[in-house]
This record gives structure tokens, sequence and C-alpha cells, in this order.
């Protein structure tokens, strides 16, 4: 496996674990595997292999050698987020927050920040009466299920 493609699965990996879509267990099980198909492993892949907490395991997948592209990761990302809010295991709101974060950071791509900023702003908007929660769920739902044309 390339060292982009390494970087891209912990990139994703990171944010999964951060909004909860994974666990630990995922992750370590996922460095685990990598250790078994490499012939040379770096102390990272180790220390993440012994991950016990998620805070250590999302340092390490930060320190993942090099270069995120978040055009690949993204994409990914969103196709996760997409099952995860389909099936009921996460709220839309959080993960639209946290994505708008990303977005505000530049950490999302161009093509989707505009969109993300919106969701931000519709979910601000039902506290001051204007939509229900149910109306911006569905837009946040229809936005992860979209896939860049």
């Amino acid at each position: 496996m390339s060292e982009q493609d390494i970087k891209t699965q912990a990139s994703v990996l990171k944010h999964a674990l951060c909004i909860g879509l994974v666990d630990v267990l995922l992750v370590v099980t996922w460095a685990d595997a990598l250790i078994r198909d490499s012939d040379k492993v770096d102390d990272w892949l180790f220390d993440l292999a012994l991950s016990k907490s998620i805070n250590q395991a999302i340092s390490l997948l930060a320190q993942v050698p090099g270069e995120s592209v978040n055009e690949i990761w993204w994409p990914l990302l969103k196709q996760q987020i997409a099952i995860a809010l389909e099936s009921g295991k996460t709220e839309p709101q959080a993960i639209a927050h946290y994505c708008y974060n990303l977005a505000l950071s530049g950490e999302i791509p161009p093509y989707d920040r505009e969109a993300l900023y919106q969701l931000e702003l519709e979910y601000d908007c039902i506290f001051a009466g204007y939509g229900t929660q149910a109306e911006v769920d569905v837009q946040a739902l229809q936005f992860f299920n979209k896939q860049k044309v």
C-alpha cells in the first residue's frame, strides 16, 4: 500500500473516530493489518497498534507521514457519514457541525464548503424559530448522500 493510501485511510479513520463512527478497536485492527503486510514498520504504526484511548489514536493518526489530499479522503468520510446517518447511529446536527468546523479550517474541498456553511446556518435558524430540526436533518442527510458531480 502506498504512503498516500495509508495517509488517506488514516485521515478518514481520524475524523470517523472524532465523530464516533468507529472505535479504537477498528483503528488498532487497521494498524495490525498494516504491520502484517509491511516489510518495514515505522514507530507510529506500532504505537497506533497499541492505542488504548480515542485521544491517543486520534493523535497518532494525525501524525501519519505523508500528505493528506482533501479531495481523496473527504468523499470516503462523507460516504461513511451517510451510512451512519441513514442507520441512525449518529445525529445529523452533530455531524454537520463537526464538518462545518472542518470546512472553516479549509480541510473540506471547496466544492462542499458552501453547503456545509448553509447547513450550519439552517441549524442556527432553528433556535430563532425558522424551520424545524426534522427539516434540517433531512437536508443534512441529503447533503451527505450527494456525491460530487
